[in-house]
């Protein structure tokens, strides 16, 4: 599975309910540059969406993030990530994803 927000799935990866060998990747809207983004990104996810597994969440972030299964497109293209308006964030294939850039440009035709 494809997961497309980093605060969410990894929430549902803590809590069960996709279990993280199934995980072949999560594309984030994130842009960590640097290990300083990375320890800030984690330190603010752990007070707002991982508050009630802050260590947990860490650790499966980390893992993911160490296996090359974080992606984070904003850093080529700050207009180009998943677009979860429609709140699903589990897709089987990167052709079921909506992306940011691409539905703003087809909102301005």
């Amino acid at each position: 599975m494809i997961g497309l927000s980093v605060s969410f799935c990894i929430l549902d990866i803590v809590n069960g309910v996709v279990p993280i060998e199934n995980v072949e990747k999560i594309i984030g809207g994130i842009s960590a540059q640097n290990q300083e983004d990375v320890r800030q990104l984690i330190s603010d996810y752990c007070q707002v969406y991982w508050r009630e597994c802050p260590k947990e969440a860490e650790q499966v972030f980390r893992q993911l993030f160490a296996e090359g299964k974080i992606e984070q497109p904003r850093l080529i293209d700050d207009r180009h990530f998943p677009n979860i308006g429609n709140r699903k964030r589990w897709v089987e294939s990167e052709a079921e994803i909506v992306w940011q850039d691409q539905m703003a440009r087809a909102m301005e035709s």
